[in-house]
């Protein structure tokens, strides 16, 4: 196979309307609303310039999709900072797709889609929000690993993604063009951005046909490299926190090829990741409940280090009768999760999704719309909690924000 490395140039600014000299005068107005400092670790918390942090936040996986529009950028940051949210996790990945990607074949990239993450970051910062970002995704959407074993001739299968050597040097490729890019609007490189709170090695990686110890050796591996090329932030590993041969159950007998405890105790891996989904796996939420006590005890004292729920949600069907009391239960469900994660000294939740009403078509039945406001009040107040109990608040307080931007 020819290695290819090829940029498409864009024929101007991202998709949305302002020009990048427009947004910078705007972003330097705001400086004084920017993260400061790296997002750091000290023993099992996080901090900023050593004090304490706890992370609040929501999933809006789609703030880096080229096709996404400012306005639409705008408009979902402004909800999230007005809330008092601190952390927005959004796909730093796409492969293939119909070339709508930042790489829309092996080894091509499209320059595009890169300014567009530029300006999500950029954005961001302006509003004193920090991003988490994963890099690749075990799923098909968005391309997704089996995209890079499609591009490789001696892959045959997904787990081929973690031990064959074409679609490792692949994705290695990727991960630099993103970890060591300057941001075309700032021009502040990426490692040096405290905008990004940290980097995932995946979204949910598995190994369920080779194991917990090929992914294990992925694990190490790319978290490694990733430090190597930007020693500023924090690496986690993006997986659901399925256990190996700590239960009976499938969630924890090692049949989904991840050992929560062990690959979080890598070196070069910075906090423990964990989601949340009892409707997806077949589970009551008072089994969720226990979910998070046995990943935030784990992590804090087998692992040793901070822990964070990435994603978490309970199903909502809006098209049936009983909708009303399927987002009560799912309130108090939010509740109970919430309460628990502080009581634990959790050092993040960060709910999928809080989101756009304008996103309705796209409902996986977990959004979190503007008229929600019971589900909101209770994401505002877990920010507020975890600001509260910050030794520093990690972002300028939503009034100034909202001054700044009218």
């Amino acid at each position: 196979m020819v290695r290819r490395r090829t940029i498409l140039r864009s024929g101007g600014a991202v998709a949305g309307g302002l020009t990048l000299p427009g947004f910078a005068a705007a972003a330097s107005d705001e400086a004084s609303n920017r993260p400061n400092g790296f997002l750091a670790t000290d023993g099992t918390s996080f901090s900023v310039d050593g004090e304490s942090q706890y992370l609040a936040g929501t999933n809006n996986f789609w703030l880096a999709d080229v096709r996404t529009t400012r306005d639409e950028v705008d408009a979902m940051l402004d909800r999230a900072a007005d809330l008092g949210l601190n952390t927005v996790r959004t796909w730093a990945f796409c492969a293939g797709r119909n070339g709508h990607c930042f790489q829309p074949s092996e080894g091509e990239y499209d320059e595009s889609a890169f300014e567009h993450l530029d300006y999500v970051i950029e954005a961001a910062a302006d509003r004193g929000l920090r991003l988490l970002l994963p890099l690749a995704n075990n799923w098909g959407a968005y391309g997704g690993m089996e995209q890079y074993v499609e591009w490789s001739e001696t892959a045959e299968e997904h787990d081929d993604f973690y031990t064959d050597l074409e679609t490792r040097r692949l994705y290695r490729d990727f991960v630099e063009m993103i970890v060591t890019r300057t941001n075309s609007i700032s021009g502040v490189p990426y490692a040096e951005d405290p905008t990004i709170a940290m980097w995932e090695l995946g979204n949910e990686p598995r190994a369920q046909t080779k194991g917990v110890d090929v992914l294990g050796d992925w694990i190490e591996e790319v978290s490694g490299f990733i430090k190597c090329l930007d020693p500023n932030h924090l690496v986690s590993t993006g997986i659901e926190g399925f256990y190996d041969g700590d239960g009976d159950d499938w969630l924890r007998d090692g049949s989904q090829g991840t050992a929560y405890v062990d690959h979080h105790r890598i070196d070069t891996v910075d906090a423990c990741s964990f989601h949340l989904y009892p409707d997806h796996w077949g589970v009551s939420p008072e089994y969720g409940t226990e979910w998070i006590e046995d990943h935030v005890r784990d992590g804090h004292e087998r692992v040793g280090k901070p822990v964070y729920l990435g994603e978490f949600g309970i199903q909502v069907d809006r098209n049936a009768n009983d909708t009303r009391q399927q987002i009560a239960r799912r309130n108090s469900i939010y509740d109970t999760w919430y309460d628990r994660l502080d009581e634990l000294d959790a050092d993040g939740g960060v709910v999928w999704q809080l989101t756009l009403k304008k996103r309705a078509q796209y409902d996986d039945g977990f959004y979190v719309f503007p008229g929600d406001d019971r589900t909101i009040r209770l994401i505002e107040r877990f920010a507020n909690r975890m600001d509260a109990e910050s030794g520093r608040p990690l972002y300028a307080d939503r009034k100034r924000r909202r001054a700044g931007r009218d």
